[in-house]
């Protein structure tokens, strides 16, 4: 039966979580070490909703044993102090309901605890990020601290890996508004067809900023993987347009581009920039490992949260100047 009941509360969970003991990716997958009365701590990194089946590998005596399994939602983790990725599988409605219970307050790149987490010797195909399960609901927290996972970004293996990096030198570039996004908080307007939003049957009624992200740390990173397309910008850089259309004429992607630039350089000014994400070999085989990599930014946002609260800096945040009322005079 799970320690976090239906009956549990968002603040009893997470009173829940403070009195678990922490457990490592490696705890779990090489230590063996039992979590009955532990958590691990990652972030979201991405999410999807069943398409074809997912490949698998599950290590018995020192032999890898190709599996292959139809799943409901698929969570890619990125593990907290590390620059390990896991994943966790559902494989019905009802796991996916229990496990994402508190998908109103998640994210990409929100902070999570992972109660009771179970490891089976299951691995992604091709790689060595772990599969784990649990029957307890995906825990938002937040954290004191964040371990910066350095750039540049470079791949030797076929595993996929965190980062998290920090900047005073952000660059947002070709920005637009991207429409017919999905309405649900959970996948932030990130993904296209494949949405593991469970309230909104991906409904696409929403929008999201996108950008091409530049700073010296993705350099060696080709433009066209640099890009991030997310709905939380929008309350960085135009929180007053939150529920607008931008197929709107009123609605100006140049005065957007201009109040980004402005907003984006108060605070390199000031605290930085937290960036988050996850990156993996563009292709690869048990053999071979192409070493060009393919980038997946999940979330930008100020070191510093006061930065964005100055009366300067929402002086330069988008707003719709609304057109002028027609001279009606004879």
């Amino acid at each position: 039966m799970p320690i976090v009941n239906n009956g549990c509360s968002l603040q009893r969970a997470k009173e829940i979580v403070s009195s678990l003991s922490t457990v490592s990716l490696t705890d779990l997958t090489e230590n063996g070490v039992k979590a009955d009365k532990a958590k691990l701590l990652v972030y979201v990194l991405h999410s999807k909703k069943s398409a074809k089946p997912v490949q698998y590998y599950r290590s018995t005596g020192g032999q890898r044993v190709k599996n292959e399994t139809p799943f409901h939602r698929f969570l890619l983790l990125g593990a907290v102090g590390s620059d390990d990725v896991l994943s966790i599988f559902t494989y019905n409605a009802q796991e996916s309901t229990s496990l994402l219970r508190f998908a109103a307050h998640l994210q990409p790149g929100t902070p999570c605890a992972v109660i009771r987490p179970k490891f089976n010797s299951g691995y992604l195909q091709n790689t060595n990020n772990a599969i784990i399960k649990t029957a307890e609901p995906l825990i938002p927290i937040s954290l004191d601290s964040i371990r910066y996972i350095p750039a540049p970004l470079t791949v030797s293996t076929a595993d996929f890996k965190y980062f998290a990096i920090t900047t005073k030198e952000l660059k947002l570039s070709d920005v637009d508004a991207i429409g017919k996004k999905c309405s649900g908080r959970f996948c932030d307007g990130q993904t296209k067809d494949e949405c593991a939003c469970l309230e909104t049957d991906n409904r696409k009624t929403s929008w999201a900023i996108s950008a091409q992200v530049d700073l010296p740390a993705l350099e060696t990173i080709d433009e066209c993987g640099r890009y991030v397309v997310s709905k939380k910008l929008i309350e960085y850089f135009a929180p007053a347009c939150a529920n607008c259309d931008p197929d709107k004429l009123e609605f100006s992607v140049l005065d957007l581009c201009k109040s980004v630039d402005e907003c984006v350089d108060i605070v390199n000014s000031s605290s930085g920039w937290n960036i988050y994400g996850w990156f993996k070999p563009a292709s690869s085989t048990l053999e071979t490992v192409d070493q060009d990599v393919l980038l997946h930014i999940v979330r930008i946002e100020p070191v510093d949260s006061s930065d964005t609260a100055s009366d300067a800096y929402k002086a330069q945040q988008y707003k719709i100047v609304a057109p002028p009322l027609p001279n009606l005079a004879l």
